[in-house]
């Protein structure tokens, strides 16, 4: 399956895992912010398809790591009209067949979709962001817009990751305050990245928000 087939079939796909309408729209606004900054890049060359792509997959077996109650994630709980065990169900059941550690989950989805293995190796390097290791342009790119996107749209780098580190910090799972110690650790980082993704483009990063993302999200969201 390669980046046109996901896009194109992206709500069947979200359909056929079960994903959460809170999560779906998460990854709808990281391939929108994706989208604006590919299309506003100056002498760089990036596979725009690709990374759009990979944006609208990055996060699909993050159920696994929810922490399912009335406090938690209330978006996810109420847009589809669910309760809590219908919830807890699906969680189960995902970790039975995909694991249950977020990022392998995902992987062994795209493996049982056919996904393409340039796809599969963008998602598997956006974590290259956080620890220094990145070098790959696209799946910076793809890190940066999900550094951009909270629970509530678009955000500054500095505002995501301080909003992320408040809420994962109070998680009982002792993996996910972990991951949100890191992730405030590697805000210069992020932000180092910024800087370069920025430093050619033909907008600045606080030019993208809810509003200037809206015809990409429209877009996206049609298919």
């Amino acid at each position: 399956m390669d980046s046109i087939q996901v896009r194109n079939s992206i709500a069947r796909i979200y359909d056929r895992f079960t994903i959460p309408s809170g999560l779906r729209l998460h990854m709808y606004r990281v391939a929108s912010v994706a989208g604006m900054i590919c299309d506003n890049l100056n002498g760089v060359s990036v596979n725009s398809g690709n990374v759009v792509a990979a944006c609208l997959l990055h996060d699909l077996g993050n159920i696994v790591k929810f922490e399912i109650s009335k406090d938690q994630f209330p978006g996810l709980l109420g847009a589809d009209g669910k309760g809590i065990d219908y919830w807890q169900e699906v969680k189960k059941k995902v970790i039975a067949r995909y694991g249950g550690v977020d990022h392998v989950a995902t992987h062994n989805m795209l493996s049982e979709l056919g996904v393409d293995s340039r796809l599969i190796l963008i998602i598997d390097s956006m974590g290259g962001i956080f620890n220094g290791s990145s070098t790959d342009m696209e799946a910076d790119i793809c890190s940066y817009s999900d550094c951009r996107v909270g629970p509530s749209g678009v955000m500054s780098v500095t505002d995501r990751v301080n909003d992320f580190y408040k809420r994962y910090m109070i998680s009982s799972d002792p993996a996910l305050r972990a991951r949100a110690l890191e992730l405030r650790l590697s805000l210069s980082r992020i932000l180092d990245v910024e800087r370069r993704i920025f430093s050619d483009a033909r907008i600045r990063p606080e030019q993208i928000n809810d509003k200037s993302i809206k015809p990409y999200l429209d877009r996206y969201m049609k298919r």
